[in-house]
C-alpha cells in the first residue's frame, strides 16, 4: 500500500472558503486504485463559553464538557484539530485559546462543581491562557455575534455552550486578546 495525500476534488466542502484543512490520507495500491479512505474534515474555529469555576477545572483537566441536550452538534461538528477561544462569563473576559485533543465521550463521573452536569466531554489542549483579556466590544466585529439580538454569553449558553465562528475571525481575535 501507498499512502498519497488528497489534493483532489472529493474534499467535502461546507460553504466556507476561509477554512483550513485537516488533510486525510487516501489509500493506495499499487496500480493507483483507491482501497480506502479516511474522513476528510475542515478545520471549525469555536468560540467556548465557561463559567469561571468550571474554566478551572477545564485548564486542570484539559477537559471540557457540555450538556446532554447538546451532544449530537458537540460530538458531530466540533472534531479533533479544530480551535477554540476561552470565553469566561461573569469576569467578561476571553482568557486563553487551544485545540480540540479527543473525541466526544459521555461520562456520567462528576468532575465539575456539584450544581453543573457535563456529561459530554472532550479532552482540549491549551495553547495560552492566563490573557484575561476584556471582551468589551470585541463580540461587535465576530459573526454571528454581531448580528444577535442578544449579549454575547446569553446567545452562547442558547447555542449550548459553544458557537463556530470563521478562521478570519477566528485569526483576528486570538491576535486581539493576545496582544
Amino acid at each position: 500500500m501507498v499512502e498519497l495525500p488528497i489534493f483532489h476534488e472529493e474534499l467535502f466542502i461546507d460553504g466556507s472558503s476561509d477554512q483550513n484543512l485537516v488533510l486525510g490520507f487516501v489509500h493506495c495500491d499499487p496500480d493507483y486504485q483507491t482501497t480506502q479512505k479516511t474522513r476528510r474534515h475542515f478545520m471549525k474555529h469555536w468560540i467556548i463559553l465557561f463559567t469561571p469555576e468550571t474554566y478551572e477545572v477545564v485548564k486542570e483537566k484539559s477537559l471540557i464538557g457540555v450538556r446532554s441536550n447538546v451532544w449530537k452538534s458537540f460530538s458531530e461538528n466540533m472534531k479533533v484539530g479544530d480551535r477554540f477561544i476561552s470565553y469566561v462569563s461573569k469576569k467578561m473576559t476571553f482568557d486563553g485559546f487551544g485545540t480540540i485533543a479527543g473525541e466526544a465521550t459521555f461520562e456520567e463521573t462528576q468532575i465539575f462543581h456539584e450544581d453543573k452536569w457535563f456529561p459530554c466531554r472532550r479532552k482540549v489542549k491549551f495553547e495560552k491562557t492566563g490573557l484575561n483579556s476584556p471582551s468589551g466590544e470585541l463580540f461587535h466585529d465576530i459573526a454571528p455575534f454581531n448580528e444577535a439580538n442578544t449579549g454575547p454569553g446569553n446567545y452562547l449558553m442558547c447555542k449550548g455552550g459553544f458557537v463556530e465562528v470563521s478562521k478570519k475571525d477566528f485569526d483576528w481575535l486570538s491576535a486581539k486578546i493576545a496582544e
